[in-house]
Parts: structure tokens; sequence; C-alpha cells
């Protein structure tokens, strides 16, 4: 398509995003919940997008060998359904289709732009503990389906850990359910859930592999969202874009069957008819048969940047992953799989990394997110940023019971949902650093309603303000507990044309802005104190 922006525009296509009956992957959706439950992911994802352009364009990646990415296979399968246990020979099959369909280039196709991604993968011959392995884990769990809400990556959640995001490639097989395939897990969110789920009735083309999803192609799907590919029509319509220069616009998926003779051109306006038989589309599994050029790159610009650590591990050559090592000057690991320093030269090891001591988050509020007239509700809890912290473990229970029950973000923000509307319950944050932990003290708040955990003090200039829920839809809360000096509160569009100016009142610890007039968009909250200089930014979107 026209140009590279397969992620700077996701804020303005979040909610041009069509709804289609027929929708196999959840990707897309997995990703506006990660944006929702963080609002800073989305600024991740075009940080990554920036540095994956330069990586592009510097020209490195000429002349690049040949990426080879770890892989191990979590099959969670339900104790009273065994042919979800699938077979080891299932799960080499759909290893051969990501080798297939990643470095093939079919001869006599249509499309001269098809490309060899110069992307290969293998099992893992050794676990994050350094012992032999043969790159499977079997996990019997009592979970008929686990959705999508990540629970089949958690142990705890009847489902199995993941390994080491950096060393390994984690693929989850499991019974789904509601019709999905498959969802994946795009560059720079959490690494406890980094990785790729499949239905085990579309992994492989052996055993439970089922027609027309049975030659693996969900798999190679999925793996490209995970190595930074939207799909080919930019979930959107002829006016989106998916970022690839070398993809010809689409109106919507393709739902192209065999035997794929089809020549759909829903964008009559645009240049070549549209790509169904891309790996990125929806067609049948017999009639995908490529990626491009321009996937070819932006996949290998991930592996030389975001997932670089990925593509230098050793763990499918029988060499254990960094474990209980000491760099020069440095400290050891504590088992985490990653080597620590306390000096920012780590010498020549390239697998050494400057690891920090973890403080404990400040925990800044709980706030409701949508309606408070249900008997079930949500809460949005928030905390201050920890220097060096790679994500966050947020814990939550009925004030005086037992257990806890917990979820994890690489944000500072986290959503509890199901709770029940006017009880009490506690929570606390522990950082996760490189090396080492901090946990935050226990707070409380009551279902329903706005609580403030610390008293308010300085914002520091350049810091993010914290809006919930982000996307809104009718009403923007602000957090203003650390905005002592905030006087006023600008809400603009993309263009810098105020549409809200707020006086802040210096009491106040949420500040309530409505914005139930507002079109679907990307907006700008800028908070300044009394001079009028910006404290603090950050970016809203707008779902109605």
């Amino acid at each position: 398509m026209k140009k590279f922006t397969f992620f700077l525009v996701l804020g303005l296509l979040f909610f041009q995003s069509n709804v289609f009956a027929q929708r196999n992957c959840y990707s897309y959706e997995y990703l506006m919940q990660e944006i929702q439950q963080d609002p800073q992911r989305l600024i991740r994802l075009q940080q990554i997008e920036e540095q994956t352009r330069r990586i592009i364009q510097s020209g490195e990646l000429q002349g690049r060998a040949v990426v080879t990415i770890p892989v191990v296979v979590h099959v969670v399968y339900n104790r009273r359904n065994t042919v979800e246990d699938i077979s080891d020979a299932q799960i080499q099959s759909q290893i051969d289709v990501l080798n297939e369909d990643f470095r093939t280039v079919f001869p006599g196709g249509a499309w001269p732009q098809a490309a060899d991604s110069q992307i290969e993968f293998c099992m893992a011959k050794v676990d994050p503990s350094g012992n032999l392995t043969d790159g499977i884990t079997r996990t019997s769990s009592r979970k008929r389906s686990h959705g999508t809400s990540n629970s089949v990556k958690y142990s705890s959640q009847g489902g199995e850990d993941a390994w080491p995001a950096d060393q390994y490639m984690n693929i989850w097989v499991c019974n789904i359910g509601g019709g999905i395939l498959g969802y994946a897990q795009f560059p720079g969110g959490n690494p406890a859930t980094d990785g790729v789920v499949i239905d085990y009735r579309y992994f492989g083309t052996v055993g439970t592999a089922t027609y027309p999803f049975h030659l693996g192609r969900t798999g190679t799907h999925e793996v490209g969202h995970y190595l930074g590919l939207r799909h080919i029509w930019g979930d959107g319509n002829c006016n989106v874009d998916d970022g690839i220069s070398d993809t010809p616009v689409a109106g919507g998926p393709n739902y192209t069957a065999e035997p794929c003779t089809d020549a759909p051109d829903s964008c009559p306006s645009s240049p070549d008819r549209d790509m169904f038989e891309n790996y990125m589309d929806y067609s049948d599994d017999g009639c995908m048969s490529l990626f491009t050029a321009g996937q070819a790159a932006v996949m290998q610009g991930i592996m030389a940047g975001t997932r670089a650590n990925l593509a230098n591990s050793t763990v499918c050559s029988g060499t254990p992953p960094p474990t209980n090592e000491i760099c020069d000057n440095g400290i050891d690991d504590d088992n985490d799989g990653l080597i620590d320093c306390d000096d920012p030269d780590c010498g020549n090891d390239p697998n050494c990394q400057v690891g920090s001591e973890c403080t404990a988050p400040t925990l800044i509020g709980a706030t409701p997110s949508g309606n408070t007239n249900k008997r079930k509700v949500k809460m949005v809890v928030s905390w201050t940023a920890v220097s060096g912290a790679v994500s966050y473990t947020v814990e939550w229970r009925t004030s005086g019971s037992g257990g806890w029950s917990s979820g994890s973000t690489s944000g500072t923000s986290y959503q509890i949902s199901n709770l029940t509307n006017g009880n009490t319950y506690e929570w606390k944050v522990t950082a996760n650093c490189p090396g080492s932990s901090a946990t935050s003290t226990t707070a409380s708040f009551i279902a329903g309603q706005s609580s403030r955990s610390g008293a308010r003090g300085p914002l520091q200039a350049g810091s993010d303000v914290q809006v919930y829920p982000n996307p809104a839809r009718n009403i923007m809360l602000v957090d203003l507990s650390h905005m002592r000096e905030a006087q006023v509160l600008h809400l603009t569009d993309i263009t810098g044309r105020i549409l809200r100016e707020v006086r802040i009142d210096q009491e106040a610890s949420i500040l309530e802005v409505n914005v139930h007039d507002l079109p679907n968009g990307l907006y700008l909250v800028r908070i300044s104190d009394g001079e009028g200089s910006r404290l603090s930014s950050t970016k809203l979107i707008v779902q109605h």
C-alpha cells in the first residue's frame, strides 16, 4: 500500500474497524484490549514502528543472514477431552509449514513481489533451566475452553506459564472456543503473555487439523502478527492502509475458498485486485501462498530491533539460555534468565544486560470504568512507574479474604473486571525488574467509587497524565493524584484545535470530563500550570 504506517495510525483505525461475522483471528481485538488496559501500549507500538522504519531505511537488512526463531509449544488440554492433547507429529507438521511458508516463493505466481522472508523456526532443545527438552510442554487442565482472556498463559488459571520471551517464541495450543482460530500478541507487549495462541483444531496438517483450515496457515497468519504484520486490508476499508507499500488496498477480508479462482477487487479505484493469496488475509488455507517483500522487510526489521534478543537465542543449538551468570562488575541474576550488571559497561558478553534494583511502586488510586449502576462493575487501578521495571503484577481480593487474584501489564494502570458493586477490595502492585522485584503497600477501594491511595504531590514535567477509561465513550476521568501544580486541562484534536478547557479544582484528586459529543477519533490531553507551561500530556481515544 501507500506508506509504512502499520502502527502509527493504529489509534485512528481502532474506531474504523468493521465487525465481520466470519472473523477467525482475534489478534486485532486482543491488541485493542491491551490498549484499553494500558493506554501507553499504543505509544510503544508507535515507537516500535519508528524503530522498524529506521532499520529498513538504513539498509542494514541487506545481506542479513537467515534468522532462526526458537519455538516452545505449550499443549494445554482438557482432562476429559484428551483429543486436545495433540501428537508430537502434529506439532512438527506445524513447524514444517512455518519453515515452508516463511522461506518458499512459489514460481509462476500472480504476484512478482512475493518474497522469501529469510526467517526459519526450530524446536527448542533446552528449557529455561538448561535441561534438555523436545520443545513441548503438556498441561492437563480443568478448563473446557480458554477464550481470549490469556488464561492459557498462566498455570494459576489452568494454563502454562510462558518461557522467557526473549529466548523462545511461545505457542499455546488449546481449545479457544467462540469460533476463534487463533490470536497473537504484537511486539512490545507484556513478556508474560507474549506469543501465539492457536486452537487445536487448526494447528498443523495432521491429527486434529480440520478442513478448510487444515494446512497450518493459521499458524503462519498468527506468527505474522507476532512479527508485526497487520491484516492485509488494514482492519478498515479502502481508505485504510496496512502500512506495507507492496500490498494492494482492500476494502475488507477475503474469505476465498478452493479452487481459489476468485479475483476480488474490493477497491476498484486503486491499482491491482485484492491479494487474497496473502497469508495475512482470511482466505482458506489452500488459497494462501505468499508474503510480499515489504512484509518480509517489516518482519526482518522486528527481528533486528524489538525482538533482537530472540534472534540471538541459542536454545535450538543445545546451549542453555543465560542463567546464574555474573558479568564483570556485576551481580547474580537470581535465576530469572537475565544477566544483570551494576555497571553500564557489560564488557563483550552479548547476553549481558544492565540490571536495576527495583523500588516499590506508589499506588495512585482506583477509578470506575464504564457503567457503575450494575451489580458487577469494572475498576481501573493505577500506580507510579518504576525505573527499570519490565512489567507489573497486580493483585486484588475481597477485603479480608484469603487468596489473591492477579494480572500482569507493562503499563502503569490495569482494569479489574467482575467486581461486586459496593464491596471493598484490597490491592497491591509488584514491579518486576531484571533480577529483582518490589511490592507496594496494600491499599483498598470500594467497587464503583473513585478512591485515592496517596497524597496529591508534584508532577515532573514531561511525564504522562493518567486518563481512564481509554478508549473513552462518554466520560474521561483524569487522575490528579500527583499533579499539585495542575491548573488547566486542554483537550484538543490532533491538529491542536482546543475542544475543552477545564479549570482544575486544587482539592480534587479526580477530574471528570464529558466527551460524549466528540466524534470517534484520537485526541490529545494536556495539563498546564498557572503560567501556561505544559506539565503533562497523553493521547485519548474516543470510541462510541
